[in-house]
C-alpha cells in the first residue's frame, strides 16, 4: 500500500507531465511530438501519465522538449516532500 506522500508525488508528477504536454500543444505539438522530441516513444509518455512513474532525467527531457524551463528548487523539496515548485 502506498503512503500519502508517495501518492501526492505521483499526482504532482502527472501534473508536471500534463503541463509539459499542454505547453507543447500551445506551440502546435501533439503529445506524441513532445514525446519524440524528448527521445521517447509516445506510448511511454502515455504510460508515465497513467502510472505517475517517471525518472527525473526523463521528466527534464520532456520539459525541455515542450519549451518549458525546468528550474528545480532543492530548498523547497527539502521542506516539501510533494516536490511543489519544480516548474
Amino acid at each position: 500500500m502506498k503512503d500519502i506522500a508517495s501518492i501526492e508525488i505521483q499526482q504532482k508528477l502527472v501534473e508536471l507531465l500534463n503541463q509539459a504536454i499542454e505547453q507543447g500543444r500551445a506551440k502546435g505539438l501533439s503529445q506524441a511530438d513532445v514525446a519524440r522530441r524528448a527521445g521517447l516513444p509516445p506510448e511511454r509518455l502515455s504510460r508515465m501519465k497513467a502510472t505517475g512513474r517517471c525518472e527525473f532525467e526523463t521528466l527534464a527531457r520532456l520539459v525541455a522538449a515542450s519549451g518549458l524551463e525546468f528550474a528545480p528548487s532543492t530548498e523547497k523539496r527539502l521542506r516539501d516532500p510533494t516536490c511543489e515548485g519544480l516548474i
